[in-house]
């Protein structure tokens, strides 16, 4: 008897796709979990089965390999997870992991965590699946489809920074993340997604330009200084002929 659970929760997952392969490796008997258990009958006594799963749930990783044998007495022994259900059944659990990505909010500069940043995970569709704003733990969202590029937004930058352009990553089906931007590992040497901030540059004032020193109306100036030599001429032949010079 074989069930497919969350590794946390211990609830049957419906979904996954599970196969049975023999020793030789040639396909035994493959399935779709439920939120049922599923019977495998007819197997070979003491031979070695490996219990495979082929495609997680929706925002599951895939489980390792496990590998079992059934005795003459249908004894189950296997290096995976058992339980006994109320007949005193052995079951094997398949036991699957959520999907993860950790994401920080650092200072561009020092890589110092920054708080008040409200960021975004938006799917390939447009659709918002998670926003909040950033302190200085790392945020960590759970259950995101393997293999599907979501981008990373800062809708609102903490103040005195500037908003950091769009990073997209993907979660492959055993958990790795790749990303096109800075990333950095936690001290389990798990990835984290670092969302750099820069600050804001101090703002310059303009500078203001020297007063233009007035500037003569030299039209003006010229009228002015040939009026008064007219004026000038005249009164110096006035002057001659009231004396007769001229």
């Amino acid at each position: 008897i074989v069930s497919k659970i969350d590794i946390d929760s211990e609830e049957e997952l419906e979904g996954a796709t599970m196969q049975i392969l023999d020793k030789e490796g040639n396909l035994v008997e493959e399935w779709v979990s439920t939120t049922k258990t599923h019977m495998i009958e007819g197997l070979n006594t003491n031979e070695e089965y490996t219990l495979k799963e082929t495609i997680a749930p929706e925002g599951y990783l895939i489980t390792k390999d496990t590998t079992f044998t059934i005795d003459e007495n249908c004894k189950v022994t296997t290096i995976g997870t058992t339980t006994i259900d109320e007949t005193g059944e052995t079951i094997i659990l398949i036991e699957d992991k959520k999907t993860s990505v950790a994401i920080i909010k650092v200072d561009i500069a020092d890589d110092k965590e920054l708080e008040g940043a409200v960021l975004q995970v938006i799917d390939k569709d447009g659709n918002i699946v998670e926003e909040w704003t950033s302190t200085k733990e790392v945020h960590v969202i759970e259950g995101l489809k393997t293999g599907e590029e979501y981008t990373l937004r800062e809708k609102i930058a903490p103040e005195g920074y500037e908003v950091t352009s769009d990073t997209t990553f993907t979660i492959d089906e055993h958990g790795n993340v790749m990303t096109s931007g800075s990333i950095a590992k936690d001290s389990d040497g798990k990835i984290v997604i670092l969302v750099k901030d820069s600050k804001i540059p101090p703002s310059i004032p303009p500078s203001t330009p020297p007063e233009n020193p007035p500037t003569a109306d030299y039209f003006t100036l010229y009228v002015m200084l040939f009026n008064l030599f007219i004026l000038g001429f005249g009164c110096g032949i006035a002057y001659l002929r009231k004396y007769n010079v001229i």
